[in-house]
């Protein structure tokens, strides 16, 4: 009887180590083109090109990248020299590379920094943010977000848990100007929850367990 409760003690120990010693999920960052619009390089302060943003797909001709002065911006980028910048309307769009695909049950979370220039133009302006299923063509997650002071910089995110019927399909992010003479963008990040060697652990951990107590 004591060498039962020994054992049963062990599984039982054993058990808490081996959770005790699984991460809390971790996002895992995947990579985006120009994720901060970089390039083309605007190397002046208040240099700017239109119709290009390397990496991007863009809609409409009135946007590209720049490299904003704080008088026309007032804080400056939030990541590196440049923005992106697009007006009523234009949208950036990309497909992510790599071949990164969605993978069921994971949580897909885009972010971006979002804010408007002084140039003279009055508060507000509206942006909204969305994650594509490029095989279906369709976005499988959008949202618009208010933009309400001149020269702040807004943190916007969306998030999708993937479905079966996503596995397997490319992955699509949009930012889209919908009001406001301009807007700018920068810092674009895309993260995936848990990352896969967490749920992998998970999974060794459980097989452990269910191994030892069918002993």
């Amino acid at each position: 009887m004591r060498g039962r409760n020994n054992g049963l003690w062990l599984t039982v120990l054993c058990g808490i180590s081996v959770f005790a010693c699984i991460p809390s999920a971790r996002a895992a960052v995947i990579a985006l083109n120009n994720a901060s619009f970089e390039s083309p390089v605007c190397p002046n302060d208040g240099d700017y090109v239109t119709g290009q943003a390397d990496g991007w797909n863009l809609g409409g001709s009135a946007l590209g990248v720049a490299n904003p002065t704080s008088s026309w911006f007032g804080p400056e980028a939030q990541d590196g020299n440049n923005v992106g910048y697009a007006n009523d309307g234009c949208d950036f769009y990309q497909v992510v590379p790599g071949g990164v695909t969605f993978q069921d049950n994971i949580t897909y979370t885009l972010s971006v920094y979002v804010g408007r220039p002084e140039l003279g133009n009055t508060n507000g302006g509206e942006v909204r943010i969305q994650i594509r299923d490029i095989v279906l063509d369709d976005p499988v997650v959008i949202q618009s977000f208010s933009i309400a002071n001149n020269s702040e910089w807004y943190l916007c995110s969306v998030s999708y848990t993937a479905a079966s019927g996503n596995e397997g399909h490319g992955i699509g992010i949009a930012l889209a100007t919908l009001s406001g003479t301009q807007l700018e963008y920068d810092n674009v990040i895309l993260t995936a929850t848990p990352e896969p060697a967490t749920i992998s652990l998970l999974a060794v951990g459980g097989l452990a367990l269910l191994k030892r107590r069918r002993r």
